[in-house]
């Protein structure tokens, strides 16, 4: 649910770190430097916090990502893109069932595939939105033969 597009769409030249897991509680945090020495173009950093114990699962993550470009020594100034999701599944054994919710601000939190991606007629990106999901897998027997 994170952009897949963009200034922002891998974290090049990055560091990560991912704490060890206790009591099914883990975390990690990621920094990438960006592709411009001496500037904060393309700088990101995420976070995130998991709990997987049982029939729960769930994860609260973040992603920080600058939009600034360069050419040569001059720096346009974009500011910064915001992504937040939280996403949790149980599962009951006959049935799983998934929620998540997502918050996307700023310029290129949200991207379009292509500006035609949907619709004929161009439309721009959402800088400001939110998502949700709920949704169920469910188990079916199969009579025995």
């Amino acid at each position: 649910m994170f952009p897949a597009s963009g200034n922002n769409q891998r974290f090049s030249n990055s560091v990560i770190y991912k704490t060890p897991e206790f009591n099914g509680v883990s975390a990690d945090v990621a920094y990438g430097f960006g592709e411009q020495n001496g500037s904060s173009t393309g700088r990101q950093l995420s976070a995130s916090l998991m709990y997987s114990n049982g029939p729960l699962n769930a994860r609260l993550a973040y992603l920080n990502h600058n939009n600034d470009t360069s050419t040569g020594s001059v720096i346009t100034e974009r500011g910064i893109g915001h992504n937040t999701l939280l996403a949790v599944n149980y599962d009951f054994q006959v049935a799983k069932a998934y929620f998540m919710f997502g918050q996307n601000k700023g310029l290129n939190s949200s991207p379009l595939p292509s500006a035609t991606a949907y619709t004929t007629a161009a439309v721009a990106a959402s800088t400001d939105n939110r998502n949700y999901l709920v949704g169920a897998s469910v188990l079916s027997a199969l009579p025995a033969t």
